[in-house]
């Protein structure tokens, strides 16, 4: 696996525990992660997903809302740096060289991996069906779907269903700078407009990077390097087809290792105590054995566990799985408010996905593999089980 090089690990200065976030709002929506420095050390980190889901105010301090990130020592590869993204809440993995902090490895960062200019997978093997938003929904609408979901980005759709953009988290940042986005619509009235009020206009990128089904792996990284972003839209004929994150090429980049047996590698277990997560391992060990034996040469299976909406004792529960086999990658998605109800429901769905595909394949092959006998002539017979049985392929 190649090694971390210098455009893959960004320097990016820290901030002190106790700046307030108006003051480096703006390298936090540039670069998405700001490390942070508490008693000389840097162990900890800002994320933009932070600041966006909490509604956090400006004068919050960077100590108050830092989470801890996981750590590589230079030099240390890309596959180790991109595992430890993936099971982070961080969404950055801090860089040490010689016991002294140099940098961070993002998800953006990532794509400057050599490896990945090897991939010539067409794109919608790994694209993820879109929850869409009407262009007449508000701020409040887009916040309230990415909730539910647990999204950081929704394309934005016409009443035709044509795409006319895309919210992202980190476009949201404008509205911690209630006047800018306030004069955006000609509002330079003592009187503020509530940001869930606001038209989804004031936080809408209207030209997000699309690509057309085909295009290799490889060139949308390229892609999403040069526009600086974190998503690419498929779309066919102009029609929406699906969505690619940073995080569905890395995915992918950690599953190209080949591996004894099938692979399972579960993140988000960080927010799991013992007792959770040794029912969630419970539900996934017999469900993986069962799914992964469909397809001969099945390697990885991935698994994202997220918690999010929490009401006192009780939260919501997202669950995401992608299994990549020789066939080609599937994936499936269940949410609710019981884990292992979650997962149990997320993985049957993935099983009913796989052998509807394997069946599709399997059936193909028996038609054009062994014709139906012909009828004796004088009689007609109906068909039964049994000639069925006889052409069905292992």
């Amino acid at each position: 696996m190649t090694r971390l090089t210098d455009d893959i690990v960004r320097r990016v200065d820290p901030v002190d525990e106790d700046q307030e976030l108006r003051e480096f709002l703006r390298d936090l929506e540039r670069e998405l992660v700001i490390p942070v420095t508490e008693r000389k050390e840097v162990a900890r980190v800002v994320t933009l997903d932070t600041v966006t889901k909490r509604d956090l105010p400006v004068r919050t301090k960077a100590g108050t809302m830092a989470v801890p990130a996981p750590k590589v020592q230079a030099p240390a590869g890309v596959g180790q740096s991109a595992e430890l993204l993936l099971n982070s809440n961080a969404r950055a993995v801090l860089v040490y060289a010689d016991g002294e902090y140099s940098g961070i490895v993002t998800e953006k960062s990532l794509l400057h991996s050599p490896e990945l200019a090897t991939i010539d997978l067409p794109i919608e093997r790994i694209m993820n069906e879109p929850v869409t938003l009407s262009q007449t929904a508000t701020v409040g609408d887009a916040r309230a779907l990415m909730r539910r979901h647990g999204f950081g980005r929704l394309p934005v759709v016409d009443g035709r269903k044509r795409l006319v953009g895309l919210v992202d988290r980190s476009t949201m940042l404008v509205l911690e700078r209630p006047k800018k986005a306030h004069r955006r619509h000609g509002d330079r009235s003592s009187e503020a407009t509530r940001d869930n009020d606001l038209e989804l206009g004031t936080v809408m990128e209207t030209q997000p990077l699309r690509v057309e089904p085909g295009t290799p792996v490889s060139e949308v990284a390229r892609l999403m390097t040069e526009r600086e972003t974190t998503s690419a839209l498929v779309l066919r004929d102009g029609q929406l087809e699906g969505i690619v994150t940073t995080v569905d090429i890395l995915e992918l980049l950690v599953a190209r290792p080949p591996r004894e047996g099938v692979y399972i590698q579960i993140t988000g277990q960080q927010a799991l105590d013992a007792f959770e997560r040794e029912r969630l391992h419970a539900v996934l060990d017999g469900e993986a054995r069962k799914v992964a034996s469909i397809y001969e040469g099945t390697e990885y299976l991935y698994v994202h566990v997220k918690r999010h909406d929490r009401e006192g004792q009780r939260s919501r529960w997202r669950v995401r799985t992608r299994l990549f086999t020789r066939a080609g990658m599937f994936y499936s998605r269940a949410a609710g408010y019981d884990l292992p109800v979650v997962a149990d429901d997320a993985m049957e769905k993935l099983d009913r996905v796989v052998r509807r595909s394997h069946s599709k394949a399997t059936s193909h092959r028996r038609i054009h593999a062994v014709p139906r006998p012909a009828a004796k002539r004088g009689r007609r017979k109906s068909p039964t089980e049994e000639p069925f049985r006889a052409r069905r392929t292992p």
